[in-house]
């Protein structure tokens, strides 16, 4: 098992502006380069883990992510598990064949993302269906991919993340 912390400037890049309103947060996550191995809880899966806040209400939850598959993987095998994968998410839903840089574009209705006491939102990507290659990177998302979430933080908890500069954990399990 590894693990490594990552900062805003380094590995997994976190951008943190303020556009919308006053109070609202944008993150972007740029997921280039993570992969998909093998069925869930597998600990060959890449998993990365970010702080959002205590509480914080997510107003907007969305992704543009570049999908290639690996040998006879489909794309609609990829899958992103959030919050100990309670909420799943298929982005290439429907697309049974393989691809290579293939875009797919989407959201998620916000009120199934509660972030508990922790203010923690950990992802795991895995494969559902069927593993074409066991032990191996089935697909994994190129350059340009990220995920956008949309928060309004406590007053504490965006000070906390200006401070500290969004601390974010990324691991292969």
């Amino acid at each position: 098992m590894k693990l490594a912390a990552l900062t805003a400037l380094a590995g997994l890049t976190l951008c943190v502006s303020t556009p919308q309103t006053q109070a609202q947060t944008a993150i972007t996550l740029d997921v280039s380069g993570m992969a998909s191995w093998d069925f869930q809880g597998d600990p060959d899966n890449e998993t990365f883990t970010v702080f959002l806040g205590v509480m914080a209400p997510i107003i907007e939850f969305s992704w543009n992510l570049n999908i290639t598959t690996v040998g006879a993987s489909w794309a609609d095998e990829l899958t992103l598990g959030l919050l100990g994968n309670s909420v799943i998410i298929n982005p290439a839903l429907g697309d049974s064949f393989t691809v290579v840089n293939q875009n797919y574009q989407g959201s998620i209705d916000p009120q199934l993302l509660v972030i508990g006491a922790d203010g923690i939102l950990d992802f795991e990507f895995y494969e559902t269906g069927f593993d074409d290659n066991a032990d191996a990177i089935d697909a994994y998302f190129e350059a340009g991919s990220t995920i956008t979430i949309v928060l309004m933080p406590a007053p504490g908890s965006l000070a906390a993340m200006g401070f500290a500069g969004l601390f974010a954990a990324r691991r292969r399990r």
